[in-house]
């Protein structure tokens, strides 16, 4: 066996797909609760129009930050393969943009507060997250690509920085935005750190920035490839300014803000699965793997989707009584969600099985699953953004002046459109392998779920509203937790993989491998 072949092998035995699986999504978990107790504080402590206001600006800068997809794609591709001076060049550009990316926040700013009032500070701070997102996206992309459990350890010690400062500064010294913004800035610096102590500790060189410029140029030469990826993210934020600029006011922004809480908790935890999934197949290709993350992410989303839309109304009381009107946003989010995971998983199969891109770049990619999959992604986006925005725009032209209603049209074609793109999609990846579609599992979360969500509905649960936090939000989790132990000792009743699932886990929590 040649000592290339050799490398790569070994390298894929540290990728264990069910343990970054797990424990990526089990640190989601974690992070779950942390970004609710942040959000709770957030959306609680702050006016309806300054959350608002804090939703809108966290767009832009996930928007301008989304740029850094377009060279820090390639880092875990390049590096994974031995590439690591092409990996490094990823860093170089990202320290070339941070400034620019800063600038197009600071005036950005102007016009908006020119629109909706306001002041410039706020984004001038904010803009700060940019910045630091040169460091944060390399170091992210490099472990997604090495060691995919760094990622999750790292948004970790994030959430839980960003969660205690956000008490100490916003409730604790009332600095409202401000100080929503310095824990989250304090928070993204603490999180580039923990990615390099833990990516040191773990044995993967950190390749730093190089000005080889044909490194450079092979990056720019395959930008077009991640450019439909980094416009399509760009989408998902697209609709919180534009929402912002049709109603000249940020209420319509604060009601899609709290609505999108299923969509960020399901949709991140697709990415523990995808991102574990792609570093083995990048490696050596398995079936097994592509089905256990597709069963593994069934019993989970499953679970999560029958709880919040059953609860939808009490969960959304949490950050606000008058949220609670939010429901059908909210409903119509969880459930595409849901489709966007499985589609994510894959795309991720997809994408990790091409070879192409090892010895050709430029156009000649475009015939390749890493063109038409991003393409698919932005031609959804882009439907469901311009459409909806006009929708908006036609309501508000006539007279409706209700937020939630002028906002409904993104969810729906949200959801309209996430069907055909996952079906697309799972076309392009069977071509790659061939692997079956878990219908016994999906099966048993239906069941479960719809179990679980009748024992919460016999409580009287969905009806409840969290006006004393911290009493009524007890029995809240009390009932969550009721329903997730229900559906999942059905689940298991009804699977015979999640036994031996199960099993398998315990035997490595003992030691004997997983």
């Amino acid at each position: 066996m040649s000592g290339g072949l050799s490398s790569v092998i070994a390298e894929a035995r540290a990728v264990r797909v069910r343990f970054s699986t797990v424990f990526n999504y089990l640190s989601h978990m974690y992070r779950l609760a942390l970004a609710l107790g942040f959000t709770v504080i957030v959306a609680r402590r702050l006016s309806i129009p300054d959350y608002g206001l804090y939703i809108m600006i966290m767009g832009l800068v996930n928007i301008v930050s989304s740029i850094y997809m377009l060279w820090c794609y390639w880092v875990p591709r390049f590096y994974a393969r031995g590439r690591r001076d092409v990996a490094s060049a990823a860093l170089t550009l990202n320290i070339m943009y941070a400034p620019i990316g800063y600038a197009v926040i600071a005036l950005t700013g102007l016009y908006y507060i020119s629109r909706i009032g306001g002041s410039l500070d706020i984004f001038l701070i904010a803009g700060l997250l940019t910045v630091l997102d040169a460091i944060n996206y390399y170091l992210m992309f490099l472990s997604r690509g090495t060691r995919p459990y760094v990622e999750g350890g790292a948004n970790i010690v994030r959430s839980t920085v960003r969660l205690a400062l956000a008490y100490i500064l916003i409730v604790t010294l009332h600095m409202g935005l401000y100080g929503a913004y310095t824990a989250a800035i304090i928070a993204l610096a603490s999180a580039c750190i923990t990615y390099y102590i833990m990516l040191r500790i773990s044995g993967v060189s950190i390749p730093p920035p190089t000005l080889n410029t044909s490194h450079l140029r092979i990056l720019v030469m395959n930008m077009y490839i991640p450019l439909l990826a980094c416009l399509n993210m760009m989408m998902l934020y697209f609709e919180r300014p534009l929402i912002t600029l049709i109603t000249a006011s940020t209420i319509a922004t604060a009601y899609l803000g709290v609505s999108y809480i299923p969509r960020m908790l399901i949709m991140q935890g697709g990415s523990a699965f995808s991102s574990s999934l792609m570093a083995r197949l990048l490696r050596i290709p398995c079936r097994r793997d592509v089905e256990d993350v597709l069963r593994i992410s069934t019993f989970i989303n499953l679970c999560a989707a029958s709880i919040m839309i059953t609860l939808s109304k009490p969960i959304l009381t949490m950050f606000r009584p008058e949220y609670g009107n939010a429901s059908i946003l909210f409903t119509l989010f969880v459930v595409e969600a849901v489709i966007v995971v499985y589609a994510s998983i894959f795309a991720a199969t997809a994408t990790s099985l091409e070879r192409r891109d090892l010895y050709e770049s430029g156009a000649a990619l475009t015939s390749t699953v890493l063109f038409r999959i991003p393409l698919s992604w932005f031609l959804r986006s882009s439907i469901s953004i311009i459409a909806g925005s006009l929708l908006a725009y036609a309501m508000v032209s006539t007279g409706v002046s209700d937020p939630i209603l002028i906002a409904l049209p993104y969810p729906i074609l949200w959801l309209a459109t996430s069907i055909p793109l996952a079906a697309f999609i799972y076309r392009e990846a069977r071509r790659k392998i061939d692997f079956g579609i878990p219908v016994r599992e999906i099966l048993a979360g239906i069941v479960a779920g719809g179990i679980s969500s009748t024992m919460l509905i016999i409580t009287g649960l969905p009806w409840f509203e969290v006006r004393r936090f911290w009493t009524d939000i007890l029995w809240l989790a009390l009932g969550v937790v009721g329903a997730a132990v229900i559906y999942a000792l059905v689940f298991y009743t009804l699977s015979p993989w999640f036994r031996g699932f199960v099993r398998a886990s315990m035997k490595f929590l003992s030691g004997r491998g997983m």
